[in-house]
C-alpha cells in the first residue's frame, strides 16, 4: 500500500479495499470455500461475477453458488491470484 485516502468512507478507503481483495485472493489461492463464501455478497445483494474464460469468452455467474463453483473449478485448474495494483475511487450517490 503506497497511499490511502482518509477522506473516503472507512470501508471505501484504498487500504480497506486492498485488504479485502487480498483476503479474497488468499481464500481463493488456499481453496478455502468457506472463507470465499463469507467474502462474497449474500443473496439477494449478490448481482453477478464475471471473468474472462481461458481461451476466450466470458464466464458470468448470476448467483452465488455458480460463482463459488467457478472459483473451485479455476483453483482446481491451478489458477491463482496476485494483486499488483488497486486504484480506488467512490462517488456519493444521493
Amino acid at each position: 500500500m503506497t497511499r490511502d485516502d482518509r477522506s473516503f468512507p472507512a470501508r471505501c478507503r484504498p487500504a480497506s479495499v486492498a485488504a479485502t481483495l487480498i483476503d479474497f485472493f488468499d481464500a481463493f489461492d488456499g481453496d478455502d470455500g468457506q472463507r470465499l463464501d463469507s467474502l462474497i455478497a449474500p443473496e439477494p445483494a449478490f448481482q453477478w461475477y464475471s471473468a474472462p474464460k481461458p481461451g476466450g469468452g466470458t464466464f458470468t455467474a448470476h448467483d452465488r453458488r455458480a460463482a463459488l463453483t467457478y472459483f473451485a473449478d479455476r483453483h482446481g485448474h491451478g489458477e491463482r491470484f496476485r494483486l499488483l495494483m488497486t486504484d480506488v475511487g467512490y462517488e456519493l450517490v444521493s
